[in-house]
């Protein structure tokens, strides 16, 4: 299978949303990720596993609605300090996710599935799917907030 070439990643999302997707990559590629590229019908999925254990720890993902990234740290972190200070948009889209049966009942979800993640916003607690918990928008407010969120969940720390 031939390697799709970052650029075309770049070139398919807007000039607003390119440097920050520059670094953000320059991040993860810092951070001992491998990243693998695809097509889809909406445009590219950049994914990033970790190299030691080959697990996603984020990815980028064209929709129709526009850029998205997910992140999911492979351990469980505490998120409650970040929480707090979130755009309301942000906050709607981690409510939103779906809640992680592993979480309230082992037994009843696959048990391959690793466990989703616990936190509060505004004084509420939330159990919510790995997949889904912290999955946002790429906008110009969402930006310093969501590389706040891969630096602590996935314990990067540059100067990038």
């Amino acid at each position: 299978m031939k390697e799709i070439p970052f650029d075309n990643f770049i070139n398919n999302i807007s000039e607003a949303e390119t440097p920050f997707a520059v670094k953000i990559d320059n991040m993860l590629l810092q951070g001992n990720c491998l990243r693998e590229i695809k097509e889809g019908a909406s445009g590219y999925s950049v994914t990033y596993k970790s190299s030691s254990t080959k697990k996603t720890v984020a990815a980028f993902v064209c929709r129709k609605t526009g850029l998205k990234i997910r992140i999911t740290p492979p351990k469980p972190f505490s998120c409650d300090d970040l929480c707090a200070d979130l755009p309301d948009n942000m906050k709607k889209d981690m409510k939103r996710g779906n809640d992680c049966k592993r979480l309230s009942d082992a037994s009843v979800c696959n048990q391959r599935c690793l466990m989703g993640y616990t936190f509060t916003i505004d004084d509420k607690l939330y159990q919510k799917c790995r997949s889904m918990a912290f999955l946002f928008s790429v906008t110009e407010e969402n930006m310093p907030y969501i590389t706040k969120f891969i630096q602590k969940g996935l314990g990067i720390e540059t100067s990038v």
